[in-house]
Formats: C-alpha cells, structure tokens, sequence
C-alpha cells in the first residue's frame, strides 16, 4: 500500500493523512464533520462514502479518527481515542468481518478451503429428496452425491417361488448396497403357506428381480421392503 493517502475533493473539511508509524497509517478528522472515509483503494487513495455516523461508535459517538494497519484493518476512535469499531478491508476472519470470495464448486465439494464463503446454491447443489412409504434422498455434491432409495412392493397372489420385479425411482451410476425383507401378509409365521425364504435373483441400476417361497408350495400374500444404496 502506498504510503501517503490522497485527498478526496468532494469531501469537507480537508483531510489530511500521514504515516504515524511503519504499522499504521493515521487519517483525522474534524470533529465536528458528518463525513468520514471508508474506501481505500491498494494505492491508498480514499473515496468519498459517509460512515461518520453513530453506528460506528458506541452511543452515538461521532468517530473523529480511523487508523488503517499494514494489514488492512481500519480502526476507529472518538474524540477522547476510545476505540469504537474495526473494519476489516482485508481478509475475513473468524473474529473480525472482512472481504471473502465467493466459493468455486470445485473448491466446496473439495471440503478444504476454510478462507471463501459458500453459497446456498452450491452447498445444495445436486441434492434432492422424495419422502413417503416410496422414496429417495440425494445427497449433495460435497457430501459425495450419495443415493438412497426405498420403497414396498406387494403381491397378494404370487406363487410359490414365482418371479416379481422392481424398479427402482431413480436410476444409479453405481449400485453399492441392495436390502430386500419379504413376509407374508394373510398368514401367520407360524403357517406353512407363510413366506419363509426368499433371495434375490438379479440386481442392477435400475432395479432387482427376487423370489419368495413357503413349505406348503402355496400362493402368497407378500408385501416386500427394499432399500438400494448407491450413486
């Protein structure tokens, strides 16, 4: 930053800045002007914006003097040097509001960065979510695009050891976990004709092919729950 500051022309009374040490710069102003100087560019010219106001300081307190540190830091003081407020035209912080860009895609799926700030379109982007007795949860993209699907089929005249089918509500990129429960909804378990074995068949992105059996070779009433999980 350059060492001397240059005078706004539109701004009353004159301002007049100076280097009070190698840390930080002072700029005064008369105490009884509304106007002060927030903008400071990286040659250290000031621009004409009205911050001499009460919100600055503590009870209405006029801020008469603003001292800018090497590291971007304007600090504000009333009349009797009591500090007021801080600024920070550097860096944002944890403890101290700055300037901060706005996050890449790249840089929040990443889950590294811990200097820009994330927006609500990329911390949901690629999630979405159906909820009910059939459904599906995606995850976002920074939690990896994780997809859980669930979902009921039912039959109330399957035969033993017949086929049945189910797609899934969304179509994976890859399928890592399939978990399928299948019992009889007439019977009792303890019933011959209730279902007692089933596997699955067939498996893809798409869905499963299963089948379920009893040791009396009846028809079945069965209501089946599955879960997939993938991608």
């Amino acid at each position: 930053m350059a060492g001397e500051f240059t005078k706004p022309t539109s701004v009353t009374p004159a301002i007049v800045g100076n280097i009070a040490n190698p840390d930080e710069y002072n700029q005064n102003i008369a105490a009884q002007s509304k106007s002060a100087i927030v903008g400071i560019d990286e040659d250290g010219n000031f621009s004409d914006v009205n911050i001499g106001d009460e919100t600055l300081g503590t009870n209405g307190t006029l801020i008469v003097d603003i001292k800018l540190r090497e590291d971007g830091v304007l600090k504000f003081y009333n009349s009797s040097g009591v500090h007021q407020n801080d600024v920070n035209l550097g860096q944002a912080t944890e403890s101290l509001i700055g300037q901060a860009e706005i996050a890449t895609q790249a840089e929040v799926d990443a889950i590294t960065d811990d200097t820009r700030f994330i927006t609500p379109l990329k911390l949901g982007n690629g999630f979405g979510v159906s909820l009910g007795t059939n459904g599906w949860i995606q995850y976002p993209d920074w939690l990896g695009g994780l997809l859980s699907q669930w979902g009921e089929y039912t039959d109330s005249s399957i035969a033993h050891g017949e086929d049945f089918s189910v797609s899934f509500h969304e179509t994976f990129s890859n399928l890592y976990s399939l978990d399928i429960n299948v019992n009889d909804q007439a019977v009792s378990v303890t019933s011959s004709s209730s279902v007692k074995n089933w596997r699955i068949i067939s498996e893809s992105t798409s869905g499963f092919t299963a089948e379920a059996g009893n040791t009396s070779g009846s028809s079945m009433n069965i209501k089946v729950r599955w879960r997939a999980i993938g991608n």
